[in-house]
């Protein structure tokens, strides 16, 4: 079951990222996979973009390109996602103990630290070639739960970390930039006139990640 794979994951990677867009279930897992690696006694890491891409904007030249409507300015996402690599590096330096872990959300969708799923000869590459990338595939009540949560979240944030969530048309446009690249991949959008608008589908969404 779930807990047994994040039992495994908690006793025997280095490094695991769970990727995935907004809103399926990836802050709940790494948190999950924290505290199985803490009782284990493992030290752990946290790479996030919705933590890191506050830093960059807040800097003087990240104010330059601000949030409009909810979207993270190109900008700002190629920047974090060009610190990430080498931001992987500096850790595996400094903590190369395996007692040390690294959990990391990584939306990609959007280029959202795509940059962590791109080979490029730098040393990066080998720690991503050891990493894990997990995929959470909601079902379809699941992902619902998770839409009517964020829907609250953006009404009455309980803390700054809800107010950092992608809002819920964000959440929208990203499923159907997600469906829209389904054709292009070979993953079964059967009519291709009902793209814009297809509800959340499981084996799609599960389709494209694994391509990816």
């Amino acid at each position: 079951g779930l807990y047994t794979h994040l039992q495994q994951l908690a006793s025997a990677q280095r490094c695991v990222f769970f990727a995935g867009l907004p809103g399926t279930g990836k802050s709940l897992l790494s948190h999950q996979l924290t505290h199985l690696a803490h009782a284990l006694g493992r030290t752990v890491h946290m790479l996030q973009w919705d933590m890191a891409r506050p830093v960059f904007e807040a800097t003087a030249a990240g104010q330059r390109y601000p949030v409009v409507q909810g979207v993270t300015h190109g900008v700002i996402r190629k920047a974090a996602g060009l610190w990430a690599r080498q931001a992987m590096v500096q850790w595996h330096q400094r903590y190369p103990e395996a007692g040390h872990m690294l959990i990391g959300e990584t939306p990609f969708v959007g280029h959202r630290f795509i940059e962590l799923a791109r080979q490029r000869a730098d040393a990066a590459e080998p720690l991503l070639q050891m990493a894990c990338f997990v995929v959470p595939v909601p079902s379809r009540a699941v992902r619902a739960f998770l839409e009517a949560e964020r829907q609250r979240r953006s009404v009455t944030p309980l803390h700054q970390q809800e107010r950092e969530d992608a809002p819920p048309q964000v959440l929208r446009e990203l499923w159907r930039h997600l469906v829209s690249i389904a054709p292009t991949l070979g993953v079964g959008v059967e009519v291709p006139t009902l793209v814009a608008e297809m509800p959340y589908d499981p084996a799609l969404y599960q389709g494209v990640y694994q391509h990816l």
